[in-house]
């Protein structure tokens, strides 16, 4: 028996045939006839199509029944008896292989089967050019995030020691001016003590010169007695506190 070819004799989109050359949602789907054509590439906006076929048997075509499957979106193959079109709406971006097959008259399935490769492309938000640019501008947002954050953290560190520093700083300063004044007030307990040592030693001596004026040896006897009582006790005493 004559097994027929099965032609595609069609293409619509939403319902409408396209022709070669025509320009559909700014693009050019055909550049031959659908029969002529391997391989339609189609834009997301044009994503909902029909596909026509026939085969090429004129004894009884009524009696012609069809088998159809787009690999990569059906599952199995669809019976569709006379129907001469498959219709798809909505598919996503990919690759599919449109299969088509009839019979003759008499039932007898054809062993040749006529192919039609489509592919969807993505929308731009969708494709993998955009997808890099949109990882590595996350990734370069989280980067810029976490290295300002690793600065500001750097920035109060440094802040926080130099506080510390400048609290230490002032403290050394508070701390050497009490030491200072401390060494000032001694100083100043020690030349006071110093002055009335003097000037009571003084008054001592003045008091054994008027009083022994008249006698000279008794004046040095007591003078040298008084002097080396007082040096030996006051001046020791003084170095000693000192």
């Amino acid at each position: 028996p004559f097994l027929p070819q099965v032609v595609l004799t069609d293409l619509k989109l939403f319902n409408k045939s396209v022709n070669v050359g025509e320009k559909i949602n700014n693009q050019v789907i055909l550049t031959k006839p659908i029969y002529e054509m391997q391989k339609i590439v189609l834009s997301h906006k044009n994503n909902a199509f029909s596909i026509e076929f026939a085969a090429l048997h004129y004894t009884q075509p009524s009696k012609n029944k069809y088998s159809y499957i787009l690999e990569g979106f059906d599952k199995k193959w669809n019976q569709v008896n006379n129907q001469r079109s498959a219709t798809y709406t909505n598919l996503s971006a990919g690759k599919y292989t449109f299969r088509v097959k009839g019979t003759n008259n008499d039932g007898v399935w054809s062993e040749t089967e006529t192919t039609l490769i489509i592919r969807v492309k993505p929308p731009w938000w969708k494709t993998w050019w955009f997808i890099l640019i949109l990882i590595g501008s996350i990734s370069y947002l989280v980067y810029k995030y976490i290295q300002n954050r690793i600065d500001v953290e750097k920035r109060d560190k440094q802040i926080l020691q130099a506080k510390i520093e400048e609290g230490q700083n002032e403290l050394k300063l508070q701390k050497d001016e009490i030491e200072r004044h401390k060494i000032e007030i001694l100083e100043k307990e020690k030349a006071s003590m110093e002055t009335n040592w003097y000037n009571k030693g003084m008054t001592m001596i003045m008091d054994i010169i008027s009083q022994n004026s008249n006698d000279l040896n008794t004046m040095a006897a007591q003078f040298i007695k008084v002097l080396v009582d007082y040096l030996g006790v006051d001046v020791g005493a003084f170095y000693i506190l000192n």
